[in-house]
């Protein structure tokens, strides 16, 4: 509002209120009536509006309004300051009406308590407003604290969810390890239990083995029990033959010996008949003693046979060992049936040379090929007929560094059904009693295993059976 209305308002209301005294409402009243014609202010002397302070509304007015406007004060307060405002603004409109008069006594009072009321709100607006700052800025400082409260409790619910998630990870960790600990305990459980059983497997397998290399053994001397009964029917054979010559000649050499005597009896002896019935007796001695040696040689290969083997190998005469177990084994089977005649027909490679073997070995083996040999011809002998000529050949020679055997018969020979399972150790294809199936399976193992040769079968059912038998020479 301009200044003349102010102090017109002012100066009414003043006058009403009974603050002034009767002349001076008089007088404030003919002042009032005055100002409502006036329409500006005079120039005072020496007074500044400024210092009337009659200048734009300062910023304490402002903060007023702010005060008066905002949602926050309370209505005590809001009356409380508009009262002082509108006496401030009453004390200011009469100190400039008595100004205008020139009364500035009256004036300068009423400027005085235009200046209190205007300190005293300024100091409430400053007051209010250093609150209202104070009160933001402890706003601001609650709202920094609480974000600064909500970004702890974020971090700490984040610090709280990485702990939580460490605590499950550690627990599924534990838990795995449990589970990993649980299995590796069931597992080597387990792999004791396994090696318990194994262990107990073991020794259940190695008695049995024990047992079976008893049996084997038992078996093997079986074997060998048998082939000598082979081969003592025909030593039997055999050395009758130089025993029957030895008794023979020294019958004779004794009946030539007696006549001797009784020739040297007579008055006149005869010197030409005595040489001759000496030379005689000396011609009969070496026979005997021939036929001794060839029974000898015939009992030293039997106890060679019936001997244990050293597995020594020795250099051996390779076609004397041939020649001798196969008549032997001939003799056998001519002892086993008087009526069997067979043909041996012995194809020996003079160049053989000396052969490294074991011959105790070697001789079990050439008497049990030799003894199926002449059994196969012999059987078939029994049912062919008289047109039939049983016959057993021997083949030897030397080639790359090897001795090959052939020994071939044309007796009935191996059915194919059975014929993988001839060298099976207790197979046989005779009857109860007559084999215990395991000479093919010993002379396979000897030959293959103990003299690091060879040793196969061909054979044609009612044709031929031959089997090939190689040793190295060295």
């Amino acid at each position: 509002m301009n200044t003349s209305a102010a102090f017109k308002a002012a100066g009414l209301k003043e006058a009403d209120n009974g603050l002034l005294g009767t002349g001076e409402r008089r007088r404030v009243r003919s002042l009032a009536a005055a100002l409502g014609a006036v329409p500006t202010l005079p120039a005072i002397p020496n007074l500044s509006l400024s210092r009337l302070g009659l200048a734009r509304i300062t910023q304490a007015d402002k903060w007023l309004d702010t005060l008066l406007a905002g949602r926050h004060s309370s209505p005590q307060v809001v009356r409380q300051l508009a009262a002082r405002r509108q006496l401030r603004d009453k004390t200011q409109a009469l100190s400039t009406a008595f100004a205008k008069e020139g009364d500035y006594a009256k004036a300068y009072q009423y400027f005085l308590q235009y200046t209190a009321y205007k300190d005293s709100l300024t100091a409430e607006a400053t007051t209010r407003r250093l609150a209202a700052l104070e009160y933001r800025q402890n706003l601001l400082k609650k709202e920094a604290q609480i974000q600064r409260l909500n970004k702890e409790r974020l971090l700490r619910a984040q610090a709280a969810r990485r702990q939580e998630q460490f605590v499950v990870g550690l627990g599924v960790c534990v838990g795995l390890l449990a589970l990993f600990a649980f299995a590796l305990s069931r597992n080597n459980r387990a792999r004791r239990l396994a090696n318990e059983q194994l262990s107990e497997q073991k020794d259940a397998l190695q008695h049995a083995l024990a047992e079976l290399k008893t049996a084997q053994s038992q078996l093997i001397q079986s074997e060998k029990m048998a082939s000598l009964g082979e081969l003592t029917a025909g030593i039997a054979h055999e050395i009758q033959n130089p025993l029957n010559f030895v008794n023979n000649f020294s019958e004779v050499s004794t009946e030539l010996l007696e006549e001797l005597l009784e020739h040297r009896r007579q008055p006149s002896p005869d010197p030409a008949l005595e040489d001759e019935l000496l030379t005689d007796v000396h011609q009969n001695l070496l026979r005997i003693n021939q036929h001794g040696h060839r029974a000898s040689t015939i009992v030293k290969g039997m106890l060679e046979h019936a001997r244990t083997s050293t597995g020594q190998k020795t250099p051996i005469d390779l076609n004397a060992l041939i020649e001798e177990y196969g008549k032997l084994a001939y003799h056998s089977a001519r002892a086993k049936d008087k009526a069997f005649e067979a043909k041996l027909a012995l194809h020996l490679d003079p160049h053989l040379g000396p052969v490294l073997a074991v011959p105790q070995d070697l001789s079990r083996v050439l008497l049990n090929v030799f003894t199926n040999a002449f059994y196969a011809v012999q059987q078939k002998a029994r049912s062919a007929g008289p047109a039939y000529h049983p016959e057993v050949q021997v083949r030897t020679q030397r080639e790359a560094g090897q001795v090959k055997i052939q020994i071939r018969d044309n007796g009935s020979g191996i059915p194919e059904a059975i014929r993988q399972k001839v060298l099976q150790p207790f197979f046989t294809t005779k009857p109860t009693g007559e084999g215990t199936g395991l000479g093919l399976s010993l002379s396979y193992d000897i030959i293959t295993k103990g003299h690091g040769g060879t040793f196969v079968l061909d054979s044609e059912e009612g044709d031929f059976t031959e089997l090939t038998l190689t040793l190295p020479v060295g």
